[in-house]
């Protein structure tokens, strides 16, 4: 696209610089994040378990969800449980369309947070983890 006057270049490029400036801002804070997430692998107070996690979100437990971005995944909750299916059928009836999604949405009706994080950032615990307010 074009600019049409030099006004507008250099606004161009002013966003451009403060975009830069923001997702560098942005990745240094959710890697420091990152950190609290390690602390409370240490401390017992963090949960991967796709299930825990549920239960826990449910109870008000959940300070916060850590998730890569990008992850997606269709499931079933039935009983309060949830079984992962596959993409296809994702458009069923019974079919929450992305279980990471309706988790991060109760989360924060609860008062908890999420941190998005790169992708591959959370590979030792499949993408997706949670440090709970306290351990139970």
């Amino acid at each position: 696209f074009m600019l049409q006057s030099d006004n507008e270049a250099k606004a161009h490029h002013i966003v451009e610089a403060a975009w830069k400036i923001m997702e560098e801002y942005i990745a240094e804070k959710n890697y420091a994040r990152k950190e609290s997430l390690n602390n409370a692998v240490n401390n017992g107070n963090f949960m991967s378990d796709i299930n825990d996690i549920w239960m826990a979100i449910q109870k008000g437990q959940v300070k916060t969800l850590f998730i890569e971005q990008g992850l997606f995944q269709p499931a079933r909750i039935e009983n309060n449980s949830i079984s992962l299916v596959s993409e296809d059928e994702r458009t069923d009836k019974d079919v929450v369309d992305d279980i990471y999604d309706e988790m991060i949405e109760n989360n924060m009706e609860h008062g908890g947070e999420v941190v998005f994080l790169p992708k591959g950032t959370l590979d030792e615990f499949n993408g997706f983890g949670a440090v709970l307010r306290y351990v139970s």
